[in-house]
């Protein structure tokens, strides 16, 4: 899909954080009565060049970003909180994981670590490994990952990387149990840990990004199967493969790629989004990419209503940080997709929570991150 045309650009655009904002915008740009059926073709770009007039097409609102430990005392909202204690005493009997968090919170890189090292985390040993690769948060810890880095060697004449993610995929495509052939082919303002708040400011932006995009999706994707995996009997899984979807309004369309998802054969409960970099060096564009991508899954298929209390979810990771986004929407939405003809009413708009950062090296964070995934599992199994 060619890119859009030049007037679908907005002076001073901005992402609405709630309807009054969207309702400003749709005022002075005309576009009350405008709807995805009925904008210009020129407007509609993919869902990774989403447009400025097509986003507004959308009617999505970000509400501003809460800090993690909120999420923990909201888990009612997603009816999560029943399976928290549960899921908790599930990552607390992981050994490897407590052995993990030491390695975060001792500042340990596994090139320390003999592998019959007591400290050594085992079957977690690739996911830290990944994390390492992708660097954490300021320039000094980068460097001090890169030095210690320098003389390791995972595979003589294959650079860490491309090994580690190789390895990586052959383990989760040979694991896969379902089949595919019924879905499409592929502001609070957040805490930072204590290392992060050191940053040098002349620190090139450079710093805050991962050597490849394929790093951070390995490392997001063996997370998730990593504590969703603790869940016996699990229905959904965590795959690699992506997930597209189509929307179609009249004659136009767009499409929109994720970078995995929890899913079977049948549904999908959860779409996955990563990048290389910082979340603040881009977040508008990934905002409208985002909402691109949960447009098109709620047009193109039925939502579990009985997952989340009916809000599809949406994880991220930009370079060290990962993130929760919550969709929530009346019917009236659904109707504005789904249907021509429906009537625009002042409930014509969905909204995406985001949660986070939850960073890689922050130990709390990470044991948080971990319950929520194992959480989601038992909810998705209870569905």
């Amino acid at each position: 899909m060619s890119r859009p045309a030049k007037d679908a650009k907005i002076e001073e655009f901005f992402i609405p954080a709630d309807p009054d904002d969207l309702a400003e915008i749709l005022k002075n740009e005309k576009m009350e009565k405008c709807s995805l059926y009925n904008i210009r073709s020129q407007w509609l770009g993919s869902g990774s060049k989403v447009s400025e007039r097509q986003f507004v097409a959308f009617r999505a609102v970000w509400p501003p970003m809460k800090l993690p430990k909120t999420l923990v005392t909201e888990t009612h909202l997603y009816g999560i909180d029943k399976f928290w204690d549960h899921a908790q005493s599930i990552v607390n009997s992981l050994g490897d994981f407590q052995k993990f968090l030491d390695m975060i919170e001792s500042d340990i890189y596994l090139k320390d670590l003999a592998i019959d090292d007591q400290r050594h985390p085992s079957s977690l040993a690739t996911l830290r490994d990944l994390h390492e690769l992708i660097g954490f948060d300021t320039s000094q810890r980068q460097e001090s990952a890169r030095l210690k880095r320098a003389t390791s060697s995972t595979q003589p004449g294959v650079p860490p990387t491309a090994h580690t993610i190789k390895r990586v995929k052959n383990m989760v495509r040979s694991s896969s149990r379902g089949s595919l052939k019924n879905l499409p082919a592929s502001e609070d303002r957040a805490e930072r840990p204590p290392t992060e708040q050191a940053a040098t400011p002349e620190a090139s932006e450079k710093q805050f990004e991962a050597p490849d995009e394929a790093t951070v999706n390995a490392a997001m994707i063996v997370f998730l199967r990593s504590f969703s995996g603790l869940v016996a009997n699990s229905k959904f899984e965590y795959l690699f493969e992506r997930v597209s979807f189509t929307a179609t309004f009249g004659e136009c369309s767009f499409t929109a790629y994720t970078d995995g998802a929890f899913r079977n054969s049948q549904q999908i409960l959860v779409i996955i989004e990563v990048k290389k970099a910082s979340r603040k060096q881009n977040l508008q564009a990934i905002q409208m990419q985002e909402t691109a991508e949960m447009t098109g899954w709620l047009k193109q298929f039925e939502i579990e209503r009985g997952f989340m209390k009916n809000h599809p979810v949406i994880i991220s990771q930009d370079h060290n940080e990962l993130y929760v986004t919550f969709c929530s929407f009346h019917q009236d939405y659904l109707r504005y997709l789904k249907n021509k003809n429906a009537e625009i009413t002042k409930n014509t708009y969905m909204s995406l929570q985001s949660y986070g950062p939850f960073y890689t090296n922050d130990k709390q964070h990470m044991k948080d991150f971990a319950i929520l995934i194992t959480s989601m599992t038992l909810a998705a199994n209870a569905a």
